[in-house]
């Protein structure tokens, strides 16, 4: 039976990297249903299967949401940190058979972290690129935007477009016309945009970069292994960075435009002035499953927020806290439940009651966090339950909503709360939940 582990990989603080699924013992999933998990899981995920070649030591194929791809070097560092992780293996490296051909991974334990680098082939370069005036117009930016330096089609595994530009300020003004970059990606057989900028003020060989994928499923990628070793390979082919005989490493700082901060660390092998390995490193982390993801293994929806029925506003955010204000049991807006519990209504039902206002509360979370993945934690609940003078059972009404944030957010959710029984309600509702959690940066 397949499963599949969770990891955020070159994570630079809390809310940083890239997620990534990590499917174990995926030999019986066929391709079909490896490309539905992906889909449903909207990140680029890893299955992994027992090898069929000698020379190699599990086999790996890659996903995101609309196709499969050769080679992911994010999927691969987190994929190495599960298989150490879960004890299935103890040695380095591990030889991972992939669509291009094996590819070795070493790994050590420092400093409590899993530190791994992925070895990545020999740096290709491809003539044929678009002509700045296209760039501009895929980018949305000015020629005055791009630096000095060769624009270039380089891969040390797929091909990036690299793109040098002006400033940090460049890098997080644009705004690209997908439609039009991705036909350019087609013209010119590469699999994204790599625009870049030198970051002097981070460190020595330091430097911003943003990546937007070919048709992949989601416009832009957090952090790109790829492209940063394709990037590395470009710099020291150009002697645009200072080259000397031995590794010669670049740090990239990716996806701070899409709030997801990201350190992705990569270098080449220098002998006698000629490239001779290439690798991109860094560290992954096992985390719960995501609660978007969770929401959809449990078939459960969101709903739209509801209106405020007075003058107040739905939920508010303030520093890392955001609270709801109360929501009664709604669906498309309209009242489900009412009268008082203990006379009109049982106590499954104001369960089923207490669940769908707990439901509009995480409508607004979403809404005002971006995403229920922000959620760090379930800080407390209170809910007040209309309920007749000699009804007892209000813990076990709000339960409702406190059993659906377990789902959910797992230990995250575990929370604070109050369970109270009131005369009366407005509209005669059933029931009233309000919520607060703690979001991340």
């Amino acid at each position: 039976m397949y499963e599949t582990v969770h990891t955020i990989v070159f994570e630079e603080k809390e809310g940083g990297g890239n997620p990534c699924p990590v499917t174990l013992y995926a030999d019986d999933l066929s391709p079909e249903e490896r490309q539905a998990m992906t889909a449903r899981f909207g990140q680029e995920s890893a299955f992994l299967s027992a090898p069929s070649r000698p020379d190699c030591d599990i086999q790996a194929r890659y996903y995101v949401p609309d196709h499969e791809m050769e080679m992911c070097v994010h999927a691969t560092v987190g994929s190495t940190v599960v298989l150490v992780e879960k004890g299935l293996f103890d040695r380095s490296p591990i030889v991972f058979e992939t669509p291009f051909g094996p590819v070795p991974v070493d790994w050590k334990k420092e400093n409590g972290r899993i530190e791994v680098s992925v070895n990545q082939f020999l740096p290709r370069f491809m003539k044929a690129i678009p002509a700045r005036e296209e760039i501009c117009r895929a980018l949305g930016i000015g020629p005055e935007q791009i630096a000095d330096g060769p624009v270039e089609n380089a891969a040390t595994s797929r091909f990036k477009l690299l793109i040098p530009l002006v400033s940090k300020e460049a890098i997080y003004s644009l705004k690209p016309d997908y439609e039009y970059l991705w036909e350019l990606c087609d013209r010119y057989e590469t699999t994204g945009f790599y625009p870049y900028a030198a970051a002097p003020e981070e460190g020595e060989n330091v430097f911003y970069a943003r990546q937007f994928p070919k048709r992949a499923g989601y416009p832009e990628d957090p952090a790109t292994g790829v492209a940063a070793s394709a990037l590395s390979a470009y710099l020291v082919e150009h002697r645009l960075i200072p080259v000397s005989e031995g590794w010669n490493k670049i740090t990239v700082l990716q996806g701070e435009a899409m709030g997801k901060p990201s350190r992705i660390g990569a270098r080449c092998y220098v002998e006698n002035g000629v490239i001779t390995r290439t690798q991109v490193c860094g560290s992954a982390t096992i985390v719960p499953t995501p609660p978007e993801i969770r929401l959809k293994e449990l078939g459960i929806t969101i709903p739209p927020a509801n209106k405020p029925i007075a003058n107040y506003v739905p939920g508010v955010k303030s520093g890392h806290l955001i609270f709801t204000s109360g929501q009664t049991p709604k669906a498309s807006n309209n009242l489900q439940y009412t009268g008082k519990i203990g006379k009109d209504l049982t106590v499954e039902e104001g369960k089923e009651a207490a669940r769908l206002c707990a439901l509009s509360c995480l409508a607004i979370i979403r809404d005002l966090a971006g995403s229920l993945d922000k959620v760090k934690r379930v800080v407390k609940i209170t809910g007040y339950v209309n309920s007749t003078p000699d009804f007892t059972g209000q813990p076990q009404v709000v339960n409702g909503a406190s059993d659906l944030v377990k789902e959910i957010f797992g230990e995250a959710g575990a929370h604070a709360r109050a369970a109270v029984g009131v005369a009366a309600l407005p509209v005669n509702a059933a029931c009233e939940i309000e919520m607060i959690v703690e979001v991340k940066d």
